[in-house]
């Protein structure tokens, strides 16, 4: 009757839109904006429809010519901002936020979904200044108090994280999520037995809450806390058969997994959830990564970047030390990519001058650093980080280098698409874990673990001041208590049951895994004042103790890394075990490097008796050590310059095989 009026066209549009009628939408809000073109909320109503019809192209243009009728009108400004973020087109996104914030400074939406996108890319600082806004004008929304404490948490605000948590936990009082963050924010506070106390809470708010398992294990065996550890375990892998069956997100970490009895393919699915959501987060299914890399050239050296959170005082800080002092400056030019967490440090002082070019990218989006790298022309990009704290996966998602790899931070698959190839030995990623593995595997010969870059500590120290027995036997394990498990405790305790005089040396830990481990030790009928508690002090000084010890012994299901190199260097033997899964071989590989494979036990019973034959043939753990001291050159482990070049023999490879239009296949030295 009124095919010609405008508002009848309108409302009807604004109808169809109201009951998810995408099609007639866009048809009748097609018409409505023909008869009035000047009419900004008309042209920004289509808009709306061709968004929800799945034009996204066309609804960023069409609120585009909103905005430019009426420059003034928010509504279209925060819409093609939505959408931007959508799209993956932050920055402009951002623009639009701004631009309806300096429009109407109580416009709540445009706070939170500035806040939230800032908050992915990692550009957490403005997230807190923009969110501490928006929870001001929303009145305190669960959500919006949620996401401040997670970017509190995240740049170290702790103090003022914590504040927002109870404030949340006031705001909603009976719901586990809130609960479960809260407990994490207070394990990377070193707070793991607060944290174990919330998570239990957040049990018996809600049993059904899946996440909060896999952290309460990560918790209980921080604290070695092992009552209840098998049934926990069961109950991680009965959620994560049900969440893969029924297509639902995997609860579990990857990261805690490790240390668990958990079969492989449970910790590729997690491994390959995390990765895919880190890639949703900056590209759309359908969307491939912005950067061209089929014009790309070699021209001299191969242009390496290792990216890391961990360019510091730390494990895989210490261990990439080796690596980046022998690499060939003639044929590699070298990049380092720093995002650490914690507060700079004499180590990363170290690889500020040692890089060949230092970027510190912490304040920097996950879109900023990707375009450094491919302005950087990196060749092959190394990710040091995997799935451990700090990593950055959205940056590998955007693909800044033609060829990406993992090395030694995680040590096992990512489950990363856009990772090509995955650095390692033949031990641990041996023919039935290759399997389950996402990427290419590039194996170097006997171990991935690099040499140690440090001095050969002196031997200045005596057992008084260490509290050690003057004569007796002195087994030794320096891993962080979370890789103790109960089965090879009780190993442990029989040894010392056996071996009248000796002593069980283990580095501090939080009061309460210290207290649990005394317990766990009477509980097996060992006086706990046999347990010894290693003072804290230096690096340099932990190192000079290591020959107070006779006898390391590694771990079951984690394996020692970093300790197990230390304990060698300084000529400590070390057991351990070929076992069941990838991170509880690391130990074997390095044994067979240091030309001991005697020391790789095949089971529990055998790691017992060879532990108790070498308690009692004082001239065998002498002839052990001198094996280690003599000549470190002549030993592969110890060898810097073997290993790097053996590793750059695989980088070779991986270029060549990128550069030859061939797709990443197994490499091995």
């Amino acid at each position: 009757l009124a095919s010609n009026d405008s508002q009848t066209a309108f409302f009807l549009g604004n109808s169809y839109l109201a009951t998810s009628d995408g099609e007639n939408a866009v048809r009748v809000l097609a018409i409505a904006a023909a008869l009035s073109p000047g009419d900004a909320e008309t042209v920004n109503n289509y808009g709306q429809a061709l968004e929800f019809a799945g034009d996204d192209e066309e609804a960023v243009a069409t609120y585009a010519r909103a905005r430019e009728i009426s420059p003034n009108f928010a509504r279209p400004i925060l819409n093609r901002a939505r959408l931007l973020v959508k799209l993956n087109r932050g920055e402009d996104a951002v623009e639009g936020f701004r631009r309806v914030i300096a429009l109407n400074p109580d416009e709540a939406d445009a706070y939170v979904e500035l806040g939230s996108y800032l908050q992915n890319n990692q550009r957490n600082e403005e997230a807190v200044e923009v969110m501490l806004k928006a929870v001001e004008i929303a009145n305190d929304d669960p959500v919006l108090v949620n996401n401040l404490a997670v970017s509190l948490s995240s740049i170290g605000q702790f103090s003022n994280a914590k504040i927002w948590y109870d404030k949340l936990i006031e705001l909603v009082p009976n719901r586990a999520a809130p609960l479960v963050n809260y407990a994490t924010m207070l394990e990377m506070m070193e707070q793991s037995d607060e944290a174990l106390i919330m998570l239990q809470e957040a049990a018996k708010i809600d049993p059904d809450y899946a996440p909060t398992y896999s952290l309460m294990v990560h918790g209980k065996l921080r604290q070695c806390q092992w009552n209840n550890l098998e049934a926990l375990v069961t109950r991680i892998i009965e959620d994560s058969k049900r969440e893969i069956t029924e297509g639902h997100r995997l609860s579990a970490l990857p990261f805690v997994l490790l240390a668990l009895p958990v079969p492989l393919d449970i910790r590729l699915a997690a491994s390959r959830q995390l990765a895919m959501t880190a890639q949703a987060s900056v590209l759309r299914p359908e969307q491939q990564t912005p950067f061209d890399h089929s014009n790309i050239q070699a021209s001299g050296k191969i242009r390496i970047g290792y990216i890391s959170p961990d360019f510091r005082m730390h494990s895989v800080g210490m261990c990439f030390r080796s690596i980046l002092a022998a690499h060939d400056r003639e044929k590699f030019e070298v990049f380092g990519y720093h995002m650490a967490l914690k507060p700079d440090d004499e180590t990363t002082d170290f690889f500020r001058q040692s890089f060949d070019h230092f970027r510190d990218i912490r304040e920097l989006s996950t879109m900023d650093v990707s375009r450094q790298i491919y302005d950087d022309g990196i060749q092959i990009l190394i990710d040091l980080a995997g799935h451990t704290r700090g990593s950055r996966m959205e940056i590998l998602a955007l693909k800044p280098a033609p060829v990406q790899a993992h090395y030694l931070g995680y040590g096992a698959t990512t489950g990363a698409d856009y990772i090509d190839y995955l650095i390692t030995d033949d031990t641990v990623m041996n023919e039935e874990a290759a399997h389950w593995c996402s990427e290419s595997l590039a194996y170097l010969p006997q171990t991935f673990m690099p040499p140690l870059g440090l001095p050969y500590p002196a031997r200045n120290l005596n057992r008084a001041e260490e509290g050690l027995p003057e004569d007796g036997f002195v087994f030794a394990n320096f891993s962080a208590h979370y890789k103790i498990d109960p089965d090879i405790f009780s190993v442990w305790m029989r040894l010392l049951k056996r071996t009248p005089g000796s002593v069980l040396w283990l580095v501090s830990g939080s009061a309460k895994s210290v207290e649990n481990l005394r317990q766990e030790a009477s509980a097996r009928g060992i006086d706990p004042d046999r347990l010894i508690i290693a003072k804290r002090c230096s690096h340099e000084v932990h190192l000079a103790r290591h020959h107070l010890a006779d006898l390391c012994l590694d771990n079951y299901f984690h394996a020692g890394g970093a300790t197990t190199l230390e304990a060698l260097w300084c000529d400590l033997p070390v057991l351990t075990l070929h076992g069941l899964y990838p991170n509880s071989r690391t130990g074997a590989g390095m044994l067979k490097a240091a030309g001991l494979p005697e020391l790789v036990a095949q089971d529990l019973a055998d790691y017992a008796k060879i532990a108790q034959d070498l308690a009692r043939s004082p001239e065998r753990l002498k002839e052990l050590r001198q094996r280690l001291s003599k000549d470190k050159q002549s030993i592969p482990l110890f060898d810097s310059a073997y290993f790097v070049s053996r590793l750059e023999t695989i980088l070779t490879e991986m270029w060549q095989t990128f550069d030859s239009g061939r797709q990443p296949h197994t490499i091995r030295v």
